[in-house]
């Protein structure tokens, strides 16, 4: 009986010893048993205690680990949201991207296009002073330049500057610009004087119902009682057209 006890606590000490090997990695057994050698309880106990020192070790481990385990979960879940929330960003970022590219470019193409929808005319190509004549009904005196006009329902703002004088007491002088010939009679802008003294001014009309493409820019007069003269001394008038939406 007392060989069949030891034969238990040997075969249950291998059976631990194992075990522990298998989860801790190293256990020192202190005490070991011979066949048919009675089994002291110390020295049992001592083998016991060694494989319960190894196990708790073990479980203290087991326990950091899963700790550990669970902390990187949460890190990992975070990360993934983090991840999802940057692709979001980078996403609405290069949509933002594009639409302030093609803003720039619309932008561009705006200032490139207002950029040519202002023509300019500078009338010193002429004589640095003409004497226009005496005519009561408007009568044309010179075309003044073309100019391209790229939308219909647009707006054409001209504006006319000049000098003007009359020649003699009494005598009225008017100016006026005018688009292809039209409006038949007087048309802003126009500049108007009945003295003597050389006055310098400014008009501006607004012609609308204009098709888009080429235009010319005329020049006429209007004149009673005498003559007139226009950009006495050479102050260099000026017909500038601008497009508007």
């Amino acid at each position: 009986m007392k060989k069949i006890a030891q034969m238990m606590v040997t075969i249950i000490m291998f059976v631990a010893a194992t075990t522990v090997v298998t989860w801790a990695g190293s256990v020192t057994i202190p005490n070991s048993f011979t066949a048919g050698e009675a089994a002291v309880a110390a020295e049992v106990n001592a083998n016991f205690t060694a494989v319960k020192t190894a196990v708790n070790d073990n479980d203290s481990r087991i326990s950091t680990n899963a700790s550990d385990i669970s902390s990187n979960t949460s890190d990992i879940a975070t990360n993934a949201s983090n991840i999802s929330s940057n692709t979001s960003d980078i996403a609405t970022n290069a949509s933002n991207i594009s639409s302030n590219t093609s803003d720039i470019a619309t932008n561009a193409s705006n200032i490139a296009n207002n950029t040519s929808n202002v023509t300019v005319f500078d009338l010193q190509n002429w004589n640095a002073s003409e004497t226009i004549p005496q005519n009561s009904s408007v009568t044309y005196l010179r075309d003044v330049g073309t100019f391209t006009k790229n939308s219909a329902s647009s707006k054409i703002l001209l504006y006319y500057q000049d000098k003007l004088e009359a020649s003699s007491s009494g005598t009225i002088c008017a100016m006026m610009v005018k688009i292809d010939a039209k409006p038949s009679g007087i048309h802003q802008p126009f500049i108007y004087n009945e003295t003597t003294n050389a006055n310098f001014t400014m008009s501006m009309g607004v012609i609308e119902g204009l098709s888009a493409g080429s235009h010319t820019v005329e020049m006429y007069y209007r004149n009673l009682y005498g003559t007139c003269v226009r950009n006495s001394g050479n102050w260099n008038g000026r017909i500038t057209v601008v497009e508007v939406p």
